[in-house]
């Protein structure tokens, strides 16, 4: 018996030791969770210390919906006090009913780990007014468990107004461009008739009395009749400039090769005056007004064969692929264009040169630059080391039509 009390007495013993290693066990468990739960209040106080100095809005809610904390800068975007906020608000009561249900839909995507572009909604302030807004969201994950949502919103007010104010001012330009074009379309066309009537009764008056006037009044007259004319290309030309926008076609396949053809055709009479040479390298197929096109390239090869040198015009036309769009290049060895000069030739009405010493009324590559435009492109002079010019300018590729 003595030895079986004394086996039970050890057992009891080391059961109580074990007891005790237990409880250190479970002491230092609990120290640490204590020491645990301690550094992550202190880092949370640390967090909300610094949102406090932040000039972004900072929310965080639960997973009930319940909003658990917001910086300074919330209650201000928000309208509520601290008091507000102890007493108990939820998220819904934070932004417009319009927004509620997309708004949770992407809360749930976004505690699922999915992420979404949606972002802009529209705050609800404690007055009833509201703040648009641009919310960037993250899960708080806490042992790999959700505990909520942390948001930080900014106030896109500002924004949103020189948005609509830039929006505002467009329409205005759109809408006077279009007046404009109206407006220079009717002044070139009601001008036509009074300018034919003029130089048709100033010819009739020197038929019918040619023999009474003597040689000023002729000469008087020649500069009317010439005046006349000079102002009728003119608005011709003002016509012309005024439909480029108008007056477009829609974008379709144009071969250029083809345009570049049609176009030494219609020049054929200069060409061969001045023993001209139009040359090319492959061109491709664009997406543009194929009669803007014929006219591009038409005031362009016009430009070089009128504006030669000594030697006969030469002119290369060639295209190489950028992206969604063709580069064109047009190089003659023609007299060139100072680097002073070579953005107000785009100009309308723009002349180099004395009206007697070359022909036209310089609205030609002011034509030029705004069929480019339309079509989305960009024209330029080349820098050009030897003699000539080149013009470059870009235009969609055929596969974009």
């Amino acid at each position: 018996m003595h030895g079986d009390e004394e086996k039970t007495r050890k057992e009891l013993l080391a059961e109580l030791a074990e007891h005790r290693l237990r409880l250190t066990q479970l002491e230092l468990i609990e120290q640490e969770h204590d020491k645990a739960v301690r550094k992550l209040r202190q880092s949370e106080q640390r967090f909300h210390e610094m949102a406090e100095l932040l000039p972004q809005t900072l929310f965080e809610i639960d997973l009930a919906g319940n909003l658990t904390y917001t910086n300074q800068a919330g209650l201000a975007m928000s309208g509520y006090t601290p008091e507000d906020l102890k007493r108990g608000l939820r998220f819904i009561q934070l932004y417009i009913p319009e927004d509620l249900e997309r708004l949770s839909q992407n809360i749930k995507r976004h505690m699922q780990g999915e992420d979404f572009d949606d972002h802009e909604y529209t705050l609800l302030r404690s007055d009833g007014r509201t703040v648009p807004i641009l919310l960037f969201s993250s899960p708080i994950i806490r042992k790999g468990k959700p505990l909520g949502i942390r948001s930080v919103a900014l106030d896109m007010t500002a924004q949103k107004a020189s948005a609509a104010e830039v929006a505002r001012v467009m329409e205005e330009l759109e809408r006077s461009n279009k007046e404009l074009e109206v407006f220079a379309y009717i002044v070139s066309h009601d001008l036509q008739e009074p300018l034919r009537m003029v130089s048709s009764y100033v010819q009739l008056l020197e038929k019918r009395y040619s023999d009474q006037l003597d040689s000023d009044a002729g000469e008087f007259i020649e500069f009317a009749v010439d005046g006349a004319k000079r102002m009728q290309r003119l608005i011709n030309d003002l016509l012309l400039y005024s439909r480029v926008r108008t007056k477009g076609q829609p974008p379709e396949a144009v071969e250029m090769e083809r345009t570049l053809q049609a176009v030494c055709d219609n020049l054929k009479i200069a060409i061969e005056e001045c023993d001209a040479q139009v040359t090319h390298n492959e061109l491709p197929i664009v997406a543009a007004d194929v009669t803007q096109m014929i006219q591009l390239l038409q005031n362009l090869v016009g430009n070089a064969i009128k504006f030669r040198g000594e030697e006969p015009p030469r002119v290369h036309v060639s295209a190489v692929r950028d992206g969604a769009m063709w580069r064109f290049a047009v190089r003659d060895n023609g007299i060139g264009i100072a680097g002073k000069d070579r953005e107000r030739i785009f100009q309308i009405f723009q002349r180099l040169h004395r009206r007697g010493d070359y022909p036209g009324t310089g609205i030609g590559l002011a034509v030029a630059k705004q069929i480019v435009e339309r079509h989305g492109g960009r024209i330029h002079v080349a820098d050009e080391p030897d003699a000539g010019t080149t013009f470059e300018f870009t235009l969609p590729a055929g596969d974009a039509a």
